[in-house]
């Protein structure tokens, strides 16, 4: 006899335990799964359970059958007052003996209705009415860091289990609608939160791992929070085991590190579009007010030697930049099969965008404003993502003429 209790899933519900209980069996019977029976780890000392048919659910585990005959659960409650009240659900089986399908839902749909906040109840309708929102945002919070990742995963578990339902549903659609509406309201929202924009199943997706990630990254493996100015000497000494910067400084670091092998490497997941890199670089001007034209001839001799394929190859050697033509790169392929830490960023030249530039005389300080927002989720002082985005969207429209 296989044995558990809601209670350890969701706590003292005094009055309306019971029917917690028999919402439990009901669930099981449908979807054929025991939840795990949570922090049963030492059995009580006074029972000889050798001796008693009894199992504790301690894991996670599929209902068993019993040889086509109607499976069947107990619900079993002690009220406060001493009421003991027992039930026996059974398994449904359509005439036909088909069972009842697992995702089966029972019943039309109900609408359910809100009442806007007294702030915003006189505030006009769209002129087209309302309509269903094509993004959606899915709160999640917990208790720890640690809850937090964990509740991110059980979303992506539950992402899996319905991938053949979501293949074509985006965030309109009841199933991904109603699963964001729910976490929202029906919900305690913790201390340690986060949320992801989404559109579809496979938005929801990047935005649910992205997260993870980003937790291990940043937090799991408690990396420190160094500015790019303060990286250098502590991976170049092998007190970091990685930095994320400009292939410009490869050569630099080359010749400064440890006794350690460097590896250098693409930026993950970025080939896909309209993911990519801003392209950077530098130019060369020279001003000579000499009017010896063989000093003039001089200057434009060196000049067009940076820009040629033999300069722009020696830069390429002793810096790790990524040459600006193609000729270079031809005299460069005996180089890069020696030093490949140093054709990465060739191999990146397909990930290049056009560089982001902010309208007005303020684009420097708007790089600093989403600089400085993006190194708060890093430090941990930003945990709730659609605030921070709030927050971001304020700063930089603050500052555009």
């Amino acid at each position: 006899l296989l044995i558990g209790s809601v209670k350890t899933n969701v706590g003292h519900l005094e009055s309306a335990a019971g029917i917690a209980g028999l919402i439990k069996a009901v669930l099981v019977m449908q979807r054929g799964v025991i939840p795990k029976h949570l922090h049963f780890q030492v059995p009580n000392p006074g029972l000889d359970w050798d001796s008693m048919p009894l199992r504790v659910t301690s894991s996670m585990m599929d209902l068993p059958r019993s040889d086509g005959r109607p499976r069947l659960a107990g619900v079993n409650s002690f009220g406060i007052s001493g009421t003991n009240a027992h039930i026996v659900v059974q398994e449904y089986s359509a005439p036909d003996g088909v069972p009842y399908g697992q995702r089966q839902l029972i019943g039309s749909a109900q609408a359910v209705k809100l009442s806007l906040p007294e702030t915003l109840a006189d505030l006009p309708l769209p002129e087209q009415g309302v309509q269903r929102r094509g993004t959606r945002l899915l709160p999640l919070s917990g208790k720890s860091e640690t809850a937090l990742r964990q509740l991110a995963q059980r979303y992506l578990s539950w992402l899996d289990e319905h991938a053949e339902d979501l293949a074509s549903k985006n965030a309109a659609e009841p199933l991904l609608s109603d699963m964001a509406w729910t976490a929202g309201v029906g919900r305690s929202h913790f201390d340690h939160r986060a949320g992801v924009l989404f559109r579809d199943a496979g938005s929801l997706r990047e935005g649910l791992k992205a997260l993870e990630t980003m937790k291990k990254l940043f937090r799991g493996c408690k990396m420190l929070n160094l500015a790019i100015g303060d990286a250098g000497k502590p991976f170049a000494a092998g007190e970091v085991a990685m930095h994320f910067w400009s292939t410009s400084a490869v050569g630099a670091i080359e010749r400064a590190k440890g006794d350690f092998e460097l590896r250098t490497s693409e930026y993950p997941g970025m080939g896909e579009a309209p993911r990519g890199l801003p392209a950077g670089g530098n130019s060369g001007m020279l001003v000579s007010t000499s009017d010896d034209p063989k000093r003039v001839q001089a200057a434009w001799t060196f000049l067009k030697f940076c820009t040629s394929g033999v300069g722009a190859a020696a830069v390429a050697e002793t810096t790790g930049y990524m040459p600006p033509n193609k000729a270079a790169n031809e005299l460069l392929a005996d180089f890069y099969a020696n030093n490949p830490n140093k054709h990465t960023a060739v191999r990146q030249a397909g990930l290049l965008r056009d560089w982001i530039a902010y309208p007005g005389d303020n684009g420097l300080a708007i790089t600093q404003v989403i600089y400085d927002q993006i190194e708060s989720i890093v430090t941990g002082d930003s945990d709730d993502m659609a605030a921070l985005q709030e927050e971001m969207v304020e700063e930089v429209s603050s500052v555009l003429p």
